[in-house]
């Protein structure tokens, strides 16, 4: 048995045929060089390059203050800084980290220093004070 030739379809309709001229006349004014002043228009990613310790605020990077951390150092950026976790803290700007209180020490609230839970409380998991049961 010969093999036999079928036809290829037609064109689809909907599609113009290809010409040989452009569809949209040249422009008479060449078009401007880049320019190396700033645009109007936003960008997509910040200009800034924050580093660990600090986050970015919408327009610059902010170092994060005593009891607070921040990793990130590529973007997104973190828009705060995090708290120390409890029975935590740290004494410098732009930390990395927090260090641990000592054992039966609690952090303060701004997780800026450790201290003794007062009279009448106890030290529970080295991260909160609780009141003593009476007796």
């Amino acid at each position: 048995s010969l093999p036999t030739i079928v036809p290829t379809p037609a064109p689809s309709p909907l599609y113009p045929p290809p010409t040989s001229s452009p569809t949209l006349p040249p422009s008479s004014v060449p078009t401007l060089p880049p320019s190396s002043l700033p645009t109007y228009l936003p960008s997509f990613a910040p200009t800034v390059t924050c580093t660990s310790g600090s986050y970015y605020n919408g327009l610059t990077c902010i170092a994060c203050s005593n009891g607070k951390y921040s990793l990130f150092d590529l973007p997104p950026y973190p828009t705060a800084c995090t708290l120390c976790p409890a029975g935590q803290y740290n004494t410098q700007s732009s930390s990395t980290s927090c260090d641990s209180c000592a054992i039966g020490k609690i952090s303060s609230s701004d997780r800026t220093f450790c201290k003794d839970c007062d009279a009448g409380e106890f030290n529970y998991n080295n991260t909160e004070c609780k009141k003593c049961e009476e007796g």
